[in-house]
Parts: structure tokens; sequence; C-alpha cells
């Protein structure tokens, strides 16, 4: 009889114990921001996107809801929304935020991104969202307009002074021969630039 309670006691005890380790959450193990697969955490206005990914200690159940939300640099929630593991990876649970041409490329600063599993919040993460630094080819885009002209075209008496026979054309700027005039116009990219050509 004394057997027979034992045994239905350890039976009993082994059903709660698989019961609560059926019950027990996976723990997060790791958080990565990324654009184009690359971890970081300044990204460029330029970016496709941000994405979150945050890895647990075993396998997140299929019917699991998380929820992440991403902030404006003001504190203001950009994007709220209801994600799961991924199909690919059961202990991975990854969501991106667009960039280029959305809201976020307008609003460069400090943003915030948080995920958080029922009520319980699992990662709280800042990043930089940055202007692009201007190459000399997309900022020398913006003078593609201007008018090429050669010395003799410029209307200015300090090139007219300095009139040369070897005088260099087809480059933005006021040319005297080889050299550059340093004085007049706004210096770009070691060339001077004028704001427009004299008729003729």
């Amino acid at each position: 009889m004394a057997s027979a309670r034992i045994v239905c006691r350890v039976g009993f005890c082994g059903v709660a114990a698989a019961l609560l380790i059926g019950c027990a959450k996976p723990s997060l193990v790791d958080d990565v921001l990324a654009a184009g697969g690359a971890p970081a955490t300044e990204f460029s206005i330029d970016d496709q996107s941000v994405t979150l990914s945050a890895r647990f200690d075993t396998a997140v159940s299929a019917d699991q809801q998380f929820m992440v939300e991403w902030l404006f640099p003001d504190g203001k929630v950009y994007l709220r929304k209801p994600v799961r593991r991924s199909y690919d990876s059961p202990d991975l649970v990854e969501t991106a935020m667009p960039v280029r041409g959305k809201a976020p490329a307008k609003h460069s600063g400090t943003w915030h991104v948080r995920l958080s599993r029922d009520g319980d919040l699992l990662v709280n993460r800042s990043f930089e969202l940055r202007e692009p630094v201007p190459s000399a080819a997309s900022a020398g885009a913006r003078f593609a307009g201007l008018a090429y002209c050669g010395p003799s075209r410029w209307n200015d008496p300090v090139i007219s002074a300095r009139h040369s026979t070897t005088a260099v054309t087809r480059v933005p700027g006021a040319w005297v021969g080889t050299d550059v005039l340093d004085a007049a116009g706004a210096t770009y990219s070691g060339a001077v630039l004028l704001t427009g050509c004299a008729p003729g």
C-alpha cells in the first residue's frame, strides 16, 4: 500500500515537472541591430532598413507572440507591431523597420527599439540614423547644371588681367592657365566656383 502511494507520488511529481518545463519561457541570450547584414549602432538614412535580431537559448513556440516598437528620436512611437519567431531558426525573432524613402529617412537622430513578450521588456536598444556623408561624386552632382567656362569668358578684372594661352577648360571653377583663382568665388574640392559666366 505504501509502495503504491510512493509510486503514485513520483508519477504526479514527474508530470508536474514536465508541465513546468513546458511552461518555461526561452531566455534571451543575444540581440543585434544590423543593416544589410552588417551589425552596427549607427545607420544611414539611405539604408534600406534596420533589422533587430533577438536570439533565445531554446526554440521559441510557434504561437508565441512578441511586440516590437520603433520610436522616433522625440520618443513617439513610429511603428508598433506583433512579431513571431523565424521560420528558418526557431530560436530567433527578427523584425525590421524600413528606412529609405520612408518617414525614418526624414528624422535623423537617436532612435529606439523595444521588444517585449507578454508585457515583459526583453530588448531596449538605441541607434543612430544619420545623414549620409557626402562623397565627391554626390557633392559634385549638385553643380552639374553650372556652365563650364574658360577664362576668356569670365567677366572679371582679376581673370582678365591674367590671360594665358594654356587655359584649362571644361573644369568647374575660375581658371587662368593652370592656376585656380583662390580669392574668387567659393572653394569647392580644390576648385573655385563662381556664380556664372559672362555672355560671349
